[in-house]
């Protein structure tokens, strides 16, 4: 470590070697706090074991979402969204940008003797840098897109010319303030609310990556935390009707396309998501005798799905089509056909705003005003946590009211003391018999009396 020096009216800075990479701290008011930040720094790299790459006062913000790309996406579901928001920081520092593609290696089976095998992470995406060739070709624009591109251009220019000077930052320059413009900025150019809170996730993610397995100690604070952002509420409380229900299901009968409608069926059963049975669901993840269907892959990772006797039905429809080896999709059905038949099925029923996902909430609602156990619920759905769960459970005040005036369940009637005839029941017994009525007979234990009364006749 070199001696604090100035570099400017008040500003101190010092220069810190570590691991033969030089840092330069900067922007300290006095002597001693530039040399107490610099033996901070090197006693935090000592204990992390030192930073990855060139630092972060060497690469710049757009490099850094780069090399993130390119170690974590692979492994992201939701890699391509996050691809496209990259790409974006990599255009305005003029770098190539990222190419995601799928792999073409199927997931192993997950369901081992009945167990869900899960090995971590896996890999479901290829993530490269466009090649030379790619660069040029995507930046040729053809005629009918031209005039498109430059209405979103001039739309978003303020952001734009934000979401570049970050980009062009060094990483321990970036501030809380430089975020909090660009998300300003958005909100003004009218972007919705959910689209503020991508951009500000793929800030605070890779921030959080420098920190947490890189190593980079700067900046001290994520910038991306703590902004002023719009309150978004995108919780749904729809579900399925029995009422809508019966108007529907006739109305899926109608369909050519007999997979479809078996999906759709086995959604309400089973609360499961739309791409779970497509994707991941195969028929050797079904033991028949568990009644449970192990998915080998998920939004949360695998699972085990279980199965009430109406799905257990459906999944043997399923099985009497074939083939059934143990890589074979139950369901061979593409999203853009399931979502076609259900569109069609609810216009016929006369059914409105209601979603595929919302059989979810349907089927999660339905067991829970059935069982009353949030955790056979939360077993249900996978869900990992309960707060989570609490957003597919959506019991409305009608449900309450019936519950309340809900008939209680008929009593089953006394059992016959005996089954010989009335007429020749006698009870040998000390205690007197204080009244017979038809084949019930009461016995008083208060008095003591020797004569026995025989059925059917008075009391004397």
């Amino acid at each position: 470590m070199s001696k604090p020096y100035k570099s400017g009216k008040n500003v101190w800075s010092v220069r810190v070697r570590k691991d033969g990479v030089d840092q330069l701290l900067s922007g300290f008011a006095t002597y001693t706090v530039a040399s107490r930040a610099a033996n901070d720094y090197i006693a935090a790299m000592s204990k992390q074991g030192g930073p990855v790459g060139l630092g972060p006062r060497v690469t710049l913000l757009a490099q850094g979402m780069s090399d993130y790309a390119l170690e974590r996406l692979i492994f992201n579901k939701g890699a391509p969204q996050e691809v496209r928001r990259f790409n974006r920081y990599l255009r305005a520092a003029n770098l190539p940008q990222l190419v995601i593609e799928p792999m073409n290696e199927p997931d192993p089976v997950v369901s081992v003797a009945g167990q869900v095998k899960d090995d971590g992470p896996r890999q479901h995406w290829v993530v490269r840098l466009q090649t030379i060739e790619e660069q040029q070709a995507g930046s040729r624009i053809v005629n009918s897109l031209k005039s498109t591109r430059a209405r979103i251009a001039t739309k978003t220019a303020g952001s734009d010319r934000l979401r570049a000077r970050l980009a062009n930052l060094r990483v321990f320059e970036v501030t809380k303030d430089d975020v909090q413009k660009l998300i300003d900025a958005m909100r003004s150019e009218r972007a919705g609310k959910g689209t503020l809170q991508q951009e500000q996730a793929v800030i605070r993610v890779v921030f959080n990556y420098f920190r947490d397995t890189w190593n980079w100690v700067e900046p001290a604070r994520n910038p991306a935390i703590k902004l002023k952002m719009p309150v978004v509420d995108n919780q749904r409380s729809r579900v399925l009707s029995e009422e809508e229900e019966a108007r529907l299901l006739p109305a899926l009968d109608r369909s050519y396309n007999r997979t479809a409608v078996l999906m759709v069926h086995l959604l309400i059963e089973t609360a499961m998501r739309c791409g779970e049975p497509i994707e991941h669901a195969t028929w050797g993840g079904m033991d028949w005798n568990r009644r449970v269907l192990s998915l080998r892959d998920s939004k949360t990772g695998s699972r085990e799905v279980p199965l009430s006797p109406r799905a257990i039905k459906l999944l043997e429809e399923l099985h009497g089509v074939g083939p059934h080896q143990p890589d074979t999709l139950i369901l061979r059905l593409s999203y853009e056909s399931l979502k076609a038949v259900w569109n069609r099925a609810c216009a016929r029923a006369e059914i409105k705003d209601l979603h595929l996902h919302d059989l979810r909430h349907t089927a999660a609602t339905r067991l829970a005003l059935k069982t009353g156990n949030v955790f056979l619920v939360k077993q249900l759905t996978g869900h990992k946590q309960l707060s989570q769960l609490d957003r597919y459970v959506n019991v409305s005040a009608d449900d309450v009211v019936a519950v309340m005036h809900r008939e209680p369940d008929p009593q089953p009637a006394p059992k016959a003391a005996s089954a010989a005839p009335a007429e020749s029941v006698v009870m040998n017994t000390d205690a007197p018999i204080e009244a017979v009525a038809s084949n019930v007979v009461h016995v008083s234990f208060n008095r003591r009396r020797s004569n026995v009364i025989p059925m059917g006749e008075p009391r004397p």
